[in-house]
This record gives C-alpha cells, structure tokens and sequence, in this order.
C-alpha cells in the first residue's frame, strides 16, 4: 500500500510539473502574437471551431449581434451571414464543447470581476483556450500512462511519453495551434483506449463501456474519418480466432449496441439540430468540394516526405513508433500487426483527401491524436532498448532517438505556421533549417517547379479545385487579369553570373474551341523598373477546348547583369476567354 502511494505521489508530481512547463512554453508562444492577426488563438479554422461558443452564451446564433466584422477578424473561420441570419461554421461543435467548461470559467470570472467580455473574444477567453488544450494534453498522457502500464514499465513509460511530446509536433497542436482539434482528440483516444482496457478486463464493464462510448462519440464528431478505429478498438489485443468470437458477440450484444447508438445519438443530436438551423437538413456535408479526391492516385510518398508538410521529414522520431510495429510483429507481440495495418490505412486516408498536406501546418497533423496508439510500439522499441546487454547497445539507440528529437525541436523553434514552397521545394526547406543555427549547404538556384499544391503561395492568383491537370488546384486565367507571376528572385541566387537562358514550361487547357493566345514574358528589372523585357505571344490553333496541353517558351538574357537586380516570369491572358494553368517549371542556365 505504502509503494502504491508513493508511486501515485510521484505520478501527481510528475504530470503537475509537466502541466507547469508545457503551459509556460505555451504562454511564451502567445505572448506577442496579438488579438487579431493570423497568428493568434482564434483565427481561420481555430475561429470555426471555436464560434459556438460565443453564439450559444452570448449571441444566440443571432449574426446581427455579433460584433462587426469579428468574423473578417477572425479570418472568416466561420461566417456570419446577416441576409440569412445565419451563423455558418463548416467545423462541428465537439472542441467547442471540450473548451466549454474554460470558456464558463472565464464567463463567470468577468462576470464576477467587471471585466471585459467583447463577446467572448476578450484576451481571457484567449488565455483559457491556452489552460484547456495543456490541461487536455496532460490528462491526455495521464491516461495514456494508465493505459500502457498493462504492457511497459513505468520507468520506460514516461522516457516514451516526454520524448513522443517533444519529438512530435504534438506539442506544436498543444500550445502553438491550441484551438486546433487534434490535441483534444489525442485525450479522446487515450480516454477511448483506458476505458476499453478497464472494460475487457475490468468487473464494471458496462459502466467502462459508457465511459468509452461517450469518447468514441465525440471522437466521430471531430473528425468523421476517425470512425476507422472502431475495427481497431473491437480487436485490440485479441489473440486467437476465438477471442475474436468473443470480442466480436460481445459487441453486438444488443444492450451494448443500443446503449452506443443512444450516446452517439445524443453527442450528435446539437450537431443536427444546427445543421437543420443552417441547411433545412438534419445531415449536411459542410465541407463542399473537399474529399477524398485523390482516392487512385493518393499522395503517399508526399504525406510521409514532402517538404510540405511531409510526416516523416518534420517528425523524424515518428519513423521509430513505425519501426517498433515492425519489431513487434517480429516478436510476435500483440497488436503489432493491428497497429501496422492502421498507419497504411491513416495514411491512405490522408493520401487520398484532396487537400493532403492539410494547409498552414507543421508536419502531419491528422497523425497527431493517433500517437496515442503508436506510443506503444514506441516503448516496445524503448523497452527493448533497455534491456540489451551490451552498453553500446543501449546507448546508440537512444541517442539516436534524442537527436531525432531535437530535429523536431529545432524546427519548430524556427517554423512561421506555414511552408512557403511546393511540395518537393527542397531549397525553401533548406532556408528553414538555415534559420535553426545549424550549418546546411547553400546552393544556387537552377530552377523552380510549382503543382500549385501549396494554396498558400498560390493566395494572390484565382483558384480552381474543381478543374486541375494534378493535385489541388490550378490558375484560372481571366482575360484582362493582371500578369500571373510564376517566380521572381534576385540574380545572385541563381548563380555568379546570373542565367543566360530561362526555359518556362507548363499545362494550359482552354475553356473553348476558337484560337486561342497568351503571353509568356520574363523581365529583369530592379525597383520596379525593366531594364530587360522579353514577351512572345503563343497561339493555340489546334488545341481543344476541356484537354490539357503542354507548352512554354525559351528566353536568351544578356550576361553581366548586376547581381542585386530582379528576375522574374510570368503569364499573361491577352484573350478574351479565360483559361487554366498547372504544373510550371522554370529552368535557369
């Protein structure tokens, strides 16, 4: 009795000081980041998921009584239509409900004290979204560690939850991004995995089975594609065809069944009354055009190593919870196989979302509730580490595993929320890891490729989701548009002597079938003055309305130019209908 106290003393102790330090680098973070600019708590997304809150306590869903222009101060996150006298947000509700009970605290404090509200919007309700997203992380790992301690020792426990914080970007949707989902979701699924483990092993089974039928629900409510882990959660830790059987009518015992379908039902029942509020409909898909798009032919390759926002690249220590499902399907360890079958499955579904790198992020952020499941082979790994015999053995590995790590760290240290290059722009990642100290090699630019992947650095141009040669998007080409500028740079960077030939190379496909022109140009010039500018006009006699083709142009510059002077190339429309435009290479030589 004596050892269990100590040893729950040690665990309040531990996870308080945790809380402390995370929540002091989280405040860090904020503390100059302002009230309504892109970077604050409340904005884009975060002001979606969020926007429920001061409607339901403040506003009533009542637009008009919002204050004005909070929706376009909070980079239309959700929108408030005054005609319709509707509040629209495509995000459900269920971080709105998590974040609830910081947001009544707040409300009461103000209350209490005279401060100012603004609606919900006031710098304390800021400060609360902070309290919550630590608070859910550190009960997050709290359960977490009640969870794994049926497989691992303590000791190997919290080195694999301190290093799984630190080396994933975990910690970046816990404090940088706090009003995200993905942290809330990350305590769901551990609140989902202890209460299972409590209920095929525990004597209060039907009450562990509520527990974790209330989080599945809310965890469906989030994030819809998160239902593919109820085959995961049914066969965890079965071991034989019998277990199976067992798991299997267990499940669909019609007490178990209906009282799941209750719960989902009313987790979901506020969802579907707004949406009937917004819509006329009880079911709405509120996220228009995006889906699973890419389905055959999903990104896989760039969701674990694009330089936007590639898996792998970004959280290097996350190729070790891979290699740990791998070494315990080697040992013939439960669950080893389970958990490799779910990363390909989460990854194709990330793959195939017509939006794969998931916009302004820093790394993989639909992974980022599923390391709760992959904490497991991640102490395996660390477990059998531990216990090697030679000391080299031991030391190596988890060296290794501390540099992976810290690559992680340094990253995030310097990341500005969004990669401003396309998806295999290895230069624009080199200038970030430039901005972490550490040494890298500086190379001069020979080209530059743009999918159009990156909406972000494709926000000047107008858009087309719907009509792409590739990936997400591609240029619509109005006529009498302004110049469509592919690239510009300073000469220096392309080399001592700058380029004497620019090659441009990209996919144009017209809207109809008469003849149809554009203009190609390229152009040095410096403070805003050419000094050289070269057009050609190209036709397009033969080329269908609705097919895409391939063309470009090849430009001469003269030498010597002076090394601080601009290069740049872009399109033009001269036509009168418009058109679409993808995959650009430019090549300098």
């Amino acid at each position: 009795m004596d050892f269990l106290i100590k040893r729950r003393t040690r665990e309040i102790l531990i996870f308080s000081l945790f809380f402390i330090a995370v929540f002091s680098y989280s405040y860090r973070v904020h503390r100059n980041t302002g009230y309504f600019t892109w970077k604050s708590e409340i904005t884009s997304d975060k002001a979606g998921y969020y926007c429920y809150l001061p409607a339901t306590f403040y506003f009533h869903f009542n637009p008009k009584e919002f204050p004005e222009g909070i929706d376009r101060e909070t980079g239309y996150g959700f929108i408030l239509d005054t005609v319709k006298g509707k509040v629209y947000s495509k995000y459900t509700y269920g971080v709105a409900a998590l974040v609830s009970p910081f947001f009544l605290g707040v409300h009461c404090i103000s209350w209490v004290f005279h401060l100012p509200r603004d609606g919900g919007f006031s710098p304390l309700y800021r400060k609360a979204i902070n309290l919550a997203a630590v608070f859910y992380l550190v009960l997050g790992l709290w359960l977490l560690k009640r969870f794994l301690e049926n497989y691992l020792k303590e000791g190997v426990i919290y080195l694999a939850l301190v290093l799984m914080v630190l080396g994933t970007n975990l910690l970046y949707y816990s404090t940088t991004e706090s009003l995200m989902s993905h942290v809330y979701s990350f305590f769901l699924f551990s609140l989902a995995l202890f209460a299972l483990a409590k209920f095929y092993t525990g004597r209060k089974k039907f009450g562990w089975f509520l527990l974790a039928g209330f989080s599945i629900s809310l965890i469906i409510l989030i994030r819809p594609i998160n239902i593919i882990i109820l085959p995961f959660l049914l066969l965890w830790d079965f071991k034989s065809g019998i277990s199976l059987a067992d798991r299997i009518r267990l499940a669909w015992k019609p007490g178990y069944v209906i009282a799941f379908l209750v719960i989902l039902f009313l987790v979901f029942l506020p969802q579907l009354i707004y949406w009937k509020y917004l819509t006329g409909n009880y079911i709405f898909y509120s996220y228009g055009n995006e889906g699973f798009t890419n389905w055959n032919h999903p990104r896989i390759l760039e969701v674990w190593f694009s330089t936007l926002n590639g898996l792998f690249l970004y959280n290097p220590l996350v190729l070790v919870f891979v290699a740990g499902m791998i070494l315990m399907i080697v040992k013939k360890e439960v669950n080893g196989i389970l958990l490799l079958v779910l990363f390909f499955l989460l990854t194709y579904g990330i793959a195939s979302w017509s939006c794969w790198y998931f916009g302004c992020s820093f790394g993989q952020r639909s992974f980022v509730e599923y390391f709760s499941f992959f904490s497991l082979p991640f102490g395996f790994i660390l477990e059998r580490t531990f216990t090697a015999k030679r000391n080299l053995r031991k030391g190596l590995p988890l060296l290794l595993f501390i540099m992976l790590t810290g690559v992680n760290i340094l990253l995030m240290s310097v990341y500005d929320r969004c990669f401003l290059g396309s998806t295999w722009d290895w230069r624009e990642f080199e200038r970030l890891i430039g901005k972490t100290g550490r040494p890298y090699r500086f190379r001069y630019v020979k080209g530059f490729s743009n999918d159009l992947e990156n909406g972000i650095i494709s926000a000047p141009y107008i858009l087309s989701d719907s009509i792409r040669r590739s990936g997400t998007y591609s240029i619509i080409l109005v006529p009498g548009s302004p110049p469509c500028c592919m690239h510009s740079l300073p000469l220096w960077e392309t080399g001592n002597s700058g380029p004497s030939r620019v090659d441009v190379d990209f996919w144009i496909r017209k809207t109809e079938d008469p003849p149809f022109k554009i203009h190609i140009a390229c152009t040095v010039f410096k403070n805003d003055s050419s000094v050289v500018w070269k057009s050609e006009e190209t036709r397009f006699l033969l080329m269908k309305a609705g097919a895409w083709f391939n063309t470009g142009k090849e430009f001469l510059l003269p030498e010597n130019f002076p090394r601080n002077y601009q290069l740049a190339v872009y399109v033009r429309n001269e036509d009168t209908k418009k058109c679409f435009l993808d995959d650009i290479t430019i090549k300098y030589r």
